[in-house]
């Protein structure tokens, strides 16, 4: 699951120290980059950061971050959103 949206993705953000590099479709973040300060320059811990996403994907209106042929037809962000606030960050 996308710790940003709470997509349920179908490949793991990080395995251990090793990220997988992959983009989620749903917020679009790349993990292991802009997850990782010294690498995008952000500031604050990993989850700070995913805070910060989060807030910037939800005030800009949670829109679909790759070609919207490829979003899901039943997609809800918002339904995303709740698992996020279930604790599974």
């Amino acid at each position: 699951m996308c710790p940003v949206c709470g997509y349920d993705l179908d490949f793991e953000p990080w395995s251990g120290k090793r990220a997988s590099h992959d983009n989620c479709p749903s917020c679009g973040i790349e993990f292991g980059y802009h997850d990782v300060p010294a690498a995008s320059g952000a500031k604050g811990s990993r989850e700070e950061i995913y805070l910060k996403w989060r807030e910037k994907w939800v005030s800009d209106g949670m829109k679909w971050s790759i070609s919207e042929w490829s979003r899901p037809s039943n997609w809800d962000p918002m339904e995303q959103l709740k698992q996020i606030k279930r604790g599974l960050r």
